[in-house]
């Protein structure tokens, strides 16, 4: 617990206003960030990892509460992470603007290796934020330098791959020994849709056989898989997965679901 009472790699999935898919993990066994990241806990995990926060409440809905509460620490003992916490409290309310500015503030005054390394993965979620994806970039690769050992700024680098059609780069992260031996969904959907994407649809089957029947009902996954029963030609079932999907208010990912059932439409009209 060590690294999330410190503060907290944000993922390259997390948006403001809740505007994300979701992804709350009960099961610490099948949390591959659980000791880097808060992002995915359920509330029960997330209650006792807070105890330790002094920004608890930026994760709770108390976000001005907390920064007056910062504010007034100022002048008093203040933690390593002190800039750093309030630069997250801004990226989870989406002022990333303010949120750069506090990041810059804790790689300036810091010499712990390991706020850095969060520090720099969260700054390149920033520039995901303002599509400045080179920037995004650099700053993942400036956190694996800082703390090699790190999976999240490592992940986040895989997914902006992922994005840019960059497949094998992707595979080559996720597949290397940072990732080996993990129960993990969205590790399992990422190496899936590199492999879709690729066209190696044997290769993606492996990889979303190993991802529980109940996530299927996520509408990343469901989006996924439905695409990849298109392919496979089963588009009664890719139909039948996009229905029983839990809609989620992610824009990009609504959007593509929407995409999907037209192609689906088409196909079944052809049919």
């Amino acid at each position: 617990m060590r690294l999330i009472i410190l503060l907290t790699f944000m993922l390259i999935f997390v948006s403001c206003s809740g505007k994300h898919i979701k992804r709350e993990i009960k099961d610490p066994t099948w949390d591959a960030f659980s000791t880097e990241s808060l992002m995915r806990m359920d509330d029960k995990r997330l209650k006792k990892a807070l105890s330790f926060k002094e920004n608890a409440g930026c994760y709770q809905d108390e976000i001005e509460k907390t920064l007056i509460k910062f504010k007034a620490a100022y002048a008093q003992q203040r933690s390593d992470s002190y800039w750093a916490d309030i630069g997250t409290c801004y990226f989870l309310n989406g002022e990333y603007e303010k949120a750069e500015f506090f990041y810059r503030q804790a790689l300036s005054e810091s010499k712990n290796s390991t706020i850095k390394a969060v520090t720099l993965n969260n700054l390149g979620l920033v520039y995901v934020n303002f599509g400045l994806w080179e920037k995004a970039h650099d700053f993942f690769n400036q956190s694996i330098s800082s703390e090699s050992s790190f999976r999240v700024p490592r992940f986040n680098l895989a997914l902006l791959y992922l994005q840019f059609g960059l497949y094998d780069k992707t595979i080559s992260i996720l597949s290397s020994n940072y990732f080996q031996g993990l129960h993990d969904v969205d590790i399992y959907l990422n190496l899936a849709s590199a492999y879709l994407f690729k066209g190696d649809l044997v290769k993606a089957d492996e990889f979303l056989k190993l991802i529980p029947p109940e996530s299927f009902k996520r509408e990343d996954v469901a989006a996924v898989y439905s695409l990849f029963l298109v392919e496979k030609g089963n588009t009664l079932e890719a139909a039948k997965v996009l229905d029983q999907r839990e809609k989620s208010n992610a824009v990009s990912f609504h959007l593509m679901t929407k995409k999907i059932e037209k192609l689906i439409a088409l196909k079944l009209n052809k049919e």
